[in-house]
């Protein structure tokens, strides 16, 4: 009976929906849905199938889809378990409601599955789009049609599960970018099972380079990948950075958990941006322009669950042969890139533009340039790393910072566009030979820039004026600038600028000396100084006669990049 006859049979006088809103609080518009959904076609009632598990309900599951499907109409699934053996067509475009639950053979599909119950469907290489992916016998095609089949679910609290058989899926790329997956847990997309840390079976290649994304999810998308290869997402078939190739992107407050996840081939391996997290365990990211790369204000932690006693995938993560960067955190990120194993790339991890990366166990191999480069006012901390056979080790430049194991930040190391140092120490000498006044350590490539240069200032006084004083200036074994101070003067000023303007080790150097009561000195000259190098500006002051004293007064360091 409809709610709108109910008043007729009680009390004989027509009710319009109107006066059942007036006279009852609005029962009408909040009640008249609740109770059409039990008014909906009913599996056992109507279709008069069984629900005992035993019995085969095929038909009556397939009738009653049929007719629900035709007529736009959910269907209401009693409490029982409805055994099928095959697909059935439109089953998944059709909203289902209640405790009952599908059975195919020895799987379970809850229709409106709550806390605690688990969904599954099937993908293969040789599933078709018109099965229903309900058992591993009736397998999906495609991850894509795997995804979409969930989107059309109402919101739940159950977990869903997506299997994928043995084999290459010449995948375009699978997208989830508009909404996300109506559950309130994670979605988990499951390989073929093997052995962690062994190659997956279970592989996703693009077509020919057709396809630019393996998976691409956003807009708080919640998923976790395991056993699964992603290979040859590169757009022109070789690795070239910011070409447009990504194997998996996670974006827009998105959750990204990784476990035994390989990759291979691709422009980028893994992007996750925009306030995501990644979570990689026991993964290998081979052979692509940048291997991870995680950016606006994101979060990572590389090596998830990870060990010391095994950095090279089975536990840990391995990223190598990176043509341009290993990892990449840049723009507010912030994470741990633990036991993990990175070798052979141009920069192995680059910490950059205001983010912050912790490294506990990490080995850094062969990476041409830095194994860790840091810069843009971002901090990376070490615990017990290992460095071998880089060009540079550690590359802290233009506002980077390194920490040490203890969690304190080297400020020594601290280079920033511009840095500035001050030192106004007073030790004084009266040493007839060179006595160590101010030294500075620059990393390697600190000015492998075009018009990278510091600006040096010393400040000096004399004390006696019986002979002369020699301030002495240095940048590795290169002298910059002797400076004789006469025997009259009291007190002086140097300036040393020390420019890089060529590519080569050829550089240009500019030298003033302002003393009282004497002429201003200028030179310039073009040493030839190799920048690649790490280098110790160092300062050196002597006195030529023994009664005399000379005193520092201040050291001005500008460096910029």
């Amino acid at each position: 009976m409809a709610i709108t006859q109910l008043y007729t049979a009680v009390a004989g006088d027509a009710i319009t929906a109107a006066r059942w809103n007036n006279e009852f609080g609005n029962i009408y518009t909040n009640m008249v849905p609740l109770l059409n959904i039990y008014s909906t076609p009913n599996l056992k009632a109507t279709f008069s199938a069984i629900g005992d598990g035993i019995v085969n309900d095929q038909d009556a599951v397939a009738t009653a889809v049929a007719t629900c499907y035709a007529s736009g109409e959910e269907l209401y699934w009693p409490d029982g378990t409805y055994l099928t053996t095959a697909t059935i067509p439109n089953f998944h475009d059709v909203q289902h409601h209640g405790p009952g639950i599908l059975k195919r053979g020895s799987d379970l599909f809850y229709v409106e599955p709550i806390d605690g119950q688990t969904n599954i469907l099937y993908v293969a290489t040789t599933g078709s789009t018109s099965n229903d992916g309900l058992s591993a016998s009736q397998p999906l095609l495609t991850a894509q049609g795997a995804g979409d089949t969930l989107m059309k679910y109402r919101w739940n609290l159950g977990t869903w599960k997506f299997k994928f058989e043995a084999g290459t899926y010449a995948s375009t790329t699978a997208r989830w970018e508009t909404k996300q997956f109506p559950t309130v847990r994670r979605v988990e997309f499951l390989g073929a099972p093997v052995a962690t840390g062994t190659a997956p079976t279970t592989i996703f290649a693009s077509p020919g380079g057709a396809a630019k994304t393996g998976f691409y999810v956003k807009h708080f998308q919640n998923i976790y990948i395991e056993d699964i290869k992603f290979t040859d997402y590169a757009d022109i078939g070789t690795p070239v950075y910011n070409n447009g190739g990504t194997a998996i992107i996670a974006d827009s407050y998105s959750v990204l958990s990784l476990k035994n996840v390989w990759v291979s081939n691709c422009d980028e391996g893994i992007h996750v941006s925009s306030f995501s997290y990644l979570f990689m365990e026991a993964g290998i990211v081979n052979t692509c322009a940048v291997g991870v790369i995680v950016i606006f204000h994101s979060r990572v932690s590389l090596g998830y669950l990870g060990s010391a006693a095994d950095p090279l995938g089975i536990t840990g993560t391995v990223v190598t042969n990176c043509s341009n960067t290993g990892i990449i955190l840049q723009e507010l990120c912030t994470g741990h890139t633990d036991y993990t194993y990175i070798d052979t790339c141009g920069v192995g991890l680059l910490v950059t533009v205001n983010s912050r990366s912790h490294s506990v166990g990490a080995r850094f191999g062969l990476c041409s340039t830095a194994g860790v480069r840091v810069d843009f006012n971002s901090v990376w901390y070490d615990t017990s790393c290992t460095f071998t056979g880089n060009g540079t080790n550690i590359q802290p430049r233009s506002g980077g910072r390194v920490g040490s194991d203890s969690g304190a930040v080297d400020e020594s190391v601290n280079f920033g566009p511009p840095v500035y140092k001050f030192d106004s120490s007073s030790t004084s000498t009266q040493s007839a030979t060179p006595v160590t006044w101010f030294t500075y350590n620059f990393v390697a490539n600190e000015f492998s820039r075009l018009e990278s240069c510091f600006k040096l200032r010393l400040y000096g006084e004399v004390v006696g004026v019986a002979n002369t004083k020699t301030i002495i200036v240095t940048l590795g074994a290169a002298t910059l600038l002797t400076a004789t101070i006469a025997a009259a003067t009291t007190d002086y000023q140097i300036e040393v600028y020390f420019v890089n303007r060529t590519a080569a080790t050829t550089k240009r150097l500019l030298t003033r000396i302002l003393e009282n009561g004497v002429a201003v000195t200028a030179a310039n000259s073009s040493p030839s100084i190799d920048t690649t190098a790490a280098l110790t500006l160092t300062v050196t002051h002597q006195v030529t006669n023994v009664a005399d004293l000379h005193r520092p007064l201040m050291v001005e360091l500008e460096l910029l990049h």
